[in-house]
């Protein structure tokens, strides 16, 4: 029986390592200038004007540790194919820093943290790789729902990108 991997994008986030699955990634851009909106939670960095569509970016340094991203050189937006319940897709940016490198794991390395917050759902299994500890980011469970129908409205006036300027 042969085993399957996961490919992973590897990042760190406040000494922790973290993976997002490569089959969610459609695209990983340089960190850009955002379009900032008010009234939204602080970490939603804004939306990117990606080939002429409004894609929403979350800080996700942000969402994990209060500590809002800093522009360094490993700093990407990833855009991933995000997927709702209800198998709706739309794009959406992560803003990382420390993008380190794609690993390939193999899927039976990955075991329940056994550990489950309210705060921060998306948290997945672990796998032990080269004796680092490295934690799956589960994209569908990244969003609360009231962020989800904010950041996913028809409402197409919100969308509008000036050329992905700031305010």
């Amino acid at each position: 029986m042969v085993g399957h991997n996961m490919m992973i994008l590897l990042f760190s986030v406040s000494g922790g390592k973290y993976g997002i699955n490569v089959r969610d990634v459609t695209e990983v851009l340089p960190s850009v200038a955002l379009k900032h909106f008010h009234n939204v939670p602080e970490y939603v960095a804004g939306l990117l004007n990606s080939h002429g569509q409004a894609v929403p970016v979350i800080d996700l340094t942000l969402l994990m540790t209060a500590q809002a991203s800093r522009n360094r050189i490993s700093s990407r937006i990833v855009l991933i194919d995000y997927h709702h319940e209800d198998e709706t897709r739309h794009l959406l940016g992560l803003l990382i820093e420390k993008i380190t490198e794609t690993l390939r794991i193999p899927d039976n390395a990955f075991t329940h943290s056994g550990v489950i917050t309210n705060e921060s759902p998306f948290l997945g299994d672990i796998a032990i790789h080269n004796e680092a500890m490295i934690q799956v980011i589960n994209i569908r469970k990244i969003l609360p729902e009231s962020v989800k129908s904010l950041l996913f409205s028809d409402n197409k006036e919100k969308r509008a990108v000036d050329d992905g300027a700031e305010d």
